[in-house]
């Protein structure tokens, strides 16, 4: 079979337009023009298979998220909104000929992460499109592909690209977060070849997202670019602003400056090698993912490889293609163009949106991110009242939105900042009424216990005292002050319903500087501690950890976290929802660890002023909890407020009262 073997082939194929796709001797020569299509025939078979058994001069080597401590956190975790990370950082002459990755993240995530690729030191991209629409699937929708040079498996979620990427002197490889959550875990692979030159006149792979929502005035342009090359392929998403098909619309290709197109289509499904319409297919040169069919929404995401009949450009290359019948429809359109040029290529411009670029279902989810970045805004600037007002917009537009009671607490926080009593009040008042039976309702029958003395306390609090004389941060329990202070042994998984083995106990004290923290764990298998991770905000919950968690102003939104292994290594950060900042937060906070034949011992003491909360006074309260990652014997986790699911978010978490 011929299906991979345009990849096998290597530069040589690639530089002959890409015109076959059968397996050559892999030679990288360099000074040398690329041999025509009619010479490659005879060098080598037509399968993959075909040219195993020719010389090869090449190393195989590979960028990946392996884990670099040696444990099996083998994934990109720091993927935080707005960050961009380094994938892949290669020295040239080389050819990435396979990019494999899987991501846990949010709805919509493989249209909110932003994959670029920069070649040989280029300041502007040459590779700019969203994850999922490079790897074929627009609509940020997870579905399989099984196509030459894409292939997509496990439901959506494992993508392969094998499209081969020359570079003479470097390939930078990034991934952007425009997300609002922290990506749960981006895996890849990139492989690659080391090579000892690149033919002359190598193209250099290009893949740029563009979109038009709805489109406007003449036909879509799916590219427009400058230069030396060939176009390859393009992937096509539609989602229609009305009922019917939007297809009828032709494509025109218009070659180095021509007015008129030198190839002119005769409808979109025939462009995409179907007809009468589409379905969903797939087939190494053409297919559709998605169709769902002809009703107003109805989204379709098809791709068309060039590979057996690419269009060389000497000058130029314009891709177009009507929207409906002479551009009688106004649906919204996004494509990625893939093409080789030769460099320089002119800059792509900005990338659209994120907001922009998430499907009309996302409305509601667009207009409620739009107003949480604005209250995140109000909240930096310390603008209670204003924050409280912003709340209400957002609950009451989004009545319906399980999100709202969340919403709801975070109001009645800026109430209490602003020493509102009745209004904090009245908030936690509406969340009993409208959620009776939910986690809020339970934080809100606290609060008014806290605030009014009234109903039931809290199943989960600890009253923490002055401590008795000083405390020293070393790792060792011989302090005095420790003899008095309050102890917590109550820790539990499964929801509460596990009790923890081997036993653990935290001590907690403060003054007027410091929160004080002894945590002790027995631990008779000290020889299966696992104590991997040595660099400062390293995953260090994949070991034997202690957590930390920490909400002192009680606004159900943003806390601090603080985890340490046995080994002594801190990770430390601050956020909300599982999207926690470990880089933007360094406090200085004094963590030591020590060890024992039966257990280790952890003592901290963490500023009041590096969490940004004034020194607590008798019948404060905060929002806490502690928990143990025990991996001795397997992986169990034990938690002070016992937690089911996810253990990030504060209305989770028990109460702290000072004493």
């Amino acid at each position: 079979m011929r299906l991979h073997g345009l990849l096998c082939a290597g530069l040589i194929v690639l530089i002959a337009g890409l015109a076959m796709s059968g397996c050559v001797a892999v030679r990288y020569e360099s000074n040398t023009e690329a041999a025509p299509a009619s010479s490659l025939a005879v060098m080598g078979g037509r399968t993959a298979l075909d040219g195993l058994f020719l010389p090869m001069d090449f190393r195989s080597t590979r960028a990946s998220s392996f884990d670099r401590s040696g444990g099996n956190g083998d994934a990109l975790y720091s993927l935080t909104p707005g960050k961009t990370e380094v994938i892949a950082d290669l020295s040239g002459p080389g050819v990435i000929h396979h990019i494999w990755n899987t991501v846990a993240g949010e709805r919509y995530y493989s249209r909110k992460l932003i994959i670029r690729m920069y070649w040989d030191g280029e300041e502007d991209p040459s590779v700019e499109a969203p994850l999922g629409d490079l790897f074929a699937v627009g609509h940020g929708i997870d579905r399989e592909v099984d196509s030459l040079p894409v292939a997509v498996t496990a439901g959506g979620r494992a993508r392969n690209l094998y499209w081969p990427m020359p570079f003479a002197k470097s390939a930078r490889i990034t991934v952007t977060n425009e997300g609002l959550q922290r990506v749960g875990a981006f895996y890849y692979y990139i492989d690659w070849r080391k090579v000892p030159s690149l033919p002359a006149g190598t193209r250099y792979f290009h893949a740029r997202y563009r979109q038009e929502k709805p489109c406007g005035e003449g036909n879509y342009v799916i590219l427009d670019a400058k230069g030396q090359g060939h176009f390859v392929g393009t992937v096509l998403c539609v989602q229609n602003n009305a009922p019917g098909w939007w297809g009828e619309g032709d494509d025109m290709i218009y070659v180095d400056g021509e007015t008129a197109p030198s190839l002119h289509g005769t409808g979109s499904e025939d462009y995409l090698c179907h007809s009468w319409g589409l379905a969903e297919y797939a087939r190494p040169y053409y297919g559709c993912p998605i169709f769902e069919g002809y009703s107003k929404g109805a989204k379709t995401s098809a791709y068309r490889w060039h590979i057996e009949d690419p269009i060389p450009f000497k000058r130029s290359i314009r891709v177009t293609i009507e929207h409906g019948h002479a551009n009688d429809r106004s649906d919204d359109f996004s494509s990625v163009a893939f093409w080789y040029q030769l460099e320089p290529h002119v800059p792509f411009g900005d990338m659209a949106e994120m907001y922009t670029r998430l499907p009309q279902e996302a409305e509601g989810e667009v207009a409620y991110t739009k107003l949480s970045a604005e209250l995140a805004e109000l909240e930096a600037a310390r603008r209670w009242k204003d924050a409280a007002a912003k709340v209400e917009k957002i609950v009451s537009r989004f009545d319906k939105d399980d999100r709202r009671k969340g919403m709801l607490l975070r109001q009645a926080g800026y109430y209490r900042r602003m020493k509102d009593w009745a209004a904090e009040v009245e908030v936690y008042k509406r969340v009993a009424a409208d959620y009776p039976h939910s986690a809020e309702a339970a934080v809100a029958a606290a609060e008014m216990w806290l605030r009014e003395g009234v109903g039931e306390a809290p199943s989960v609090v600890v009253e923490v005292k002055r401590a008795a004389g000083p405390i020293t941060a070393d790792g060792l329990p011989t302090d005095a002050a420790w003899a008095g202070a309050v102890a917590v042994t109550a820790f539990s998984a499964d929801a509460g319903a596990t009790p923890a083995s081997p036993p653990a106990q935290v001590r907690l004290a403060y003054d007027d500087a410091n929160l004080y923290v002894l945590a002790e764990f027995a631990e008779p298998d000290m020889d299966r501690v696992k104590e991997s991770i040595g660099k400062h905000d390293g995953q260090v919950w994949l070991d034997d950890a202690f957590e930390l968690f920490l909400d002192s102003n009680r606004d159900y939104s943003t806390y601090e976290q603080f985890i340490t292994n046995p080994r002594g290594t801190v990770w430390d950060g601050r956020g909300g929802g599982g999207a926690m900042d470990s880089d933007g937060f360094e406090p200085d906070a004094d963590i030591s660890v020590s060890k024992g034949a039966d257990g280790w011992t952890v003592e901290m003491a963490v500023p009041f002023a590096e969490l940004g909360a004034e020194p607590p006074v008798p019948g404060d309260a905060w929002r806490m909890n502690l928990r143990r990652i025990h991996r001795a014997k397997g992986e169990r986790v034990f938690s002070w407020a016992p937690i089911e699911g996810p253990q990030h978010g504060p209305e989770k978490f028990g109460y702290l009262i000072f004493r």
